[in-house]
């Protein structure tokens, strides 16, 4: 009797690819504004987007999507 699932070999869903692809870029994005908050704290004055309002809603929203695509992910993945 064979150990492994019936369908190991079946190929993902264009909509599961879609959305680790989608998750991947964001997490990308992520670790870039992380970046970016850490040169800009050091380098005074270079590369703000006008206020720290807009740059703290910039941050809240790629971490958001971020967390929902990631959630999504697993989600799907576990249940695929």
């Amino acid at each position: 009797m064979s150990s492994s699932a019936p369908d190991a070999k079946r190929p993902a869903s264009f909509g599961f690819r879609l959305l680790e692809w989608s998750t991947a870029i964001v997490l990308g994005l992520v670790i870039v504004a992380l970046g970016w908050m850490l040169v800009a704290a050091y380098l005074q004055g270079w590369g703000r987007l006008g206020s720290e309002a807009t740059e703290l809603v910039v941050l809240l929203v790629l971490l958001t999507a971020a967390l929902l695509l990631l959630s999504g992910a697993a989600l799907a993945h576990t249940r695929k």
